[in-house]
C-alpha cells in the first residue's frame, strides 16, 4: 500500500511465499482489503488482510476450483465474489466478516459484479443463449429471483448506477420489462430500438 495524499514510499501490506497476489478491493471502513492468491492444491483463493499490519492474513475462501474478482457491499456487510465451483464462472455471495454461509446468485453462468449504493441490489453479467450474448441482470440480496434488465441485440452489455444508486430499477418500477444499455451495437438490425433512433446515429 501506498498513501495516497501525504506520499511517501510503498509499505509492504501482504508478505508470504504464495505467488501471484492481486487485490480486489477494500471493506468500507478501510481496515481490510480482500485480494487472491494462488494456493497449493486450490488454484486461485480468496484472502483477506487487515490493512494497519495488526495481525496476519486468513484465508476467505479457499477450494479446488476458482475464487476471484471479490468486492465489499458499500455497507460492509456481504461479499461478493466469482467462483468455477460448478465448473461454470458463477457469482456468488457470502456475509462478512463472518462467512456462515455463500449463496449462488447466479444460475447459468455469472460474472462482473456491481453493488448498489444501498447494498439491497447486485447487479451482474451473464451470456444467455441462444446467441451467447452477454446480459445484465438485478438481484436482490434479501433474496428471490434474479430479473433480467437488458434485452437481445446487446452485446457486451455493462452497466452502473446513478449516485443516488435509482436508475437501474425506476425504468423497471414504471413498467418497462428492461433496458437496453447504449453501446456501437444498438444500431444493428437486431437491436430493439426505434429505426429512427438508429438512423440518427448512423
Amino acid at each position: 500500500k501506498k498513501p495516497f495524499t501525504a506520499g511517501g514510499p510503498p509499505e509492504p501490506l501482504v508478505v508470504s511465499p504464495a505467488p501471484f497476489k492481486n487485490p480486489f478491493d477494500w471493506s468500507p471502513d478501510g481496515k481490510y482489503v480482500i485480494y487472491e492468491q494462488l494456493g497449493e492444491g486450490t488454484n486461485m483463493d480468496l484472502w483477506i488482510a487487515p490493512t494497519d499490519g495488526s495481525g496476519e492474513p486468513r484465508r476467505y475462501v479457499a477450494e479446488v476450483h476458482q475464487e476471484r474478482d471479490a468486492t465489499f457491499s458499500p455497507d460492509g456487510r456481504w461479499i461478493s465474489y466469482w467462483s468455477m465451483e460448478t465448473g461454470t464462472g458463477q457469482v456468488y455471495l457470502a456475509p462478512w466478516p463472518d462467512m456462515s454461509y455463500t449463496r449462488r446468485v447466479s444460475t447459468a453462468s455469472g460474472s462482473w459484479q456491481l453493488w448498489s449504493a444501498d447494498s439491497r441490489e447486485l447487479v451482474f453479467q451473464a451470456t444467455v443463449p441462444p446467441f451467447d450474448c452477454d446480459q445484465i441482470f438485478r438481484m436482490p440480496v434479501a433474496g428471490g429471483r434474479a430479473q433480467r434488465v437488458t434485452f437481445e441485440g446487446s452485446y457486451n452489455a455493462s452497466a452502473d448506477f446513478s449516485p443516488d444508486g435509482r436508475s437501474l430499477v425506476a425504468s423497471l418500477a414504471m413498467g418497462a420489462e428492461g433496458m437496453n444499455m447504449g453501446t456501437r451495437f444498438i444500431a444493428t438490425k437486431e437491436a430493439p430500438v426505434h429505426e429512427n433512433v438508429k438512423k440518427a446515429i448512423v
